[in-house]
């Protein structure tokens, strides 16, 4: 089995194009865990998962998640959920996180059983829009198009983690995050992949304020957030593209 695990707390428009790009790798379904920090979020998940070219099977969030509020995003919850066995494989992909496999999944997966390997990762691409504003989505154009240049947000602007976990086997869980195998025993594939990070969009802002929000209220500290809404502040609102030249 190849399948793609997801999580939603906002907004899910974005989830045709997701699953639309996911389907085309090969991937057999879709499971999605929402946390419903948006009132009639799961409802609009289930509206929208109907007109998906694969299926897409629906979660609520745990209760730990639904207590804490944190957006952890953690794919190791729903792995379990959807009882994941060792010779499946999955990809721990956020709804804005666009893995370029350059081939299909379950080649890929190939590649990676051949080599003794049980799991790869893959670095940020962050894509924004021509000007660096954060624009509403058009979900009748071009993801790509809207948002067309690669700027490296994560890595220079937070200074956060810009590699994750891409594909890995269904027994091995990933951390919050999944920027790491819980297990490193495992082999790391060679090859690290590239992940188009379609994050900077409409509604980012106000997503990341009320994470950190939430993380103050939690006595967790996370400068990265503080580094890119002061730089957000201080830029009207937009990514300062001159930062880069």
């Amino acid at each position: 089995m190849f399948v793609v695990l997801t999580s939603a707390s906002y907004c899910v428009e974005i989830l045709p194009a997701f699953v639309k790009h996911y389907s085309a790798l090969g991937a057999e379904a879709v499971y999605i865990s929402v946390l419903e920090l948006v009132p009639g979020l799961l409802d609009r998940t289930t509206q929208v998962a109907e007109s998906c070219p694969i299926p897409v099977k629906v979660y609520p969030a745990s209760q730990r998640w639904q207590k804490t509020k944190l957006e952890a995003q953690n794919k190791s919850e729903l792995r379990i959920m959807v009882g994941l066995k060792m010779m499946d494989w999955y990809v721990p992909a956020d709804l804005d996180e666009f893995i370029d496999f350059k081939k299909p999944i379950p080649e890929v997966a190939m590649d990676l059983t051949a080599g003794g390997y049980g799991y790869a990762m893959g670095t940020f691409s962050d894509r924004v829009s021509e000007d660096g504003s954060l624009s509403s989505y058009d979900p009748e154009k071009s993801l790509w198009d809207q948002y067309p240049r690669r700027v490296p947000v994560t890595k220079d602007l937070m200074q956060s983690k810009d590699m994750k976990v891409v594909l890995a086997q269904g027994h091995l869980a990933v951390c919050s995050g999944h920027h790491f195998i819980v297990d490193e025993s495992y082999k790391k594939y060679p090859t690290d992949f590239t992940i188009n990070h379609f994050a900077w969009r409409a509604g980012r802002r106000e997503a990341l304020q009320r994470r950190l929000d939430n993380y103050n209220k939690l006595g967790i500290k996370c400068e990265s957030l503080n580094r890119i809404l002061d730089h957000l502040a201080a830029n009207n609102g937009k990514l300062e593209l001159g930062f880069w030249r």
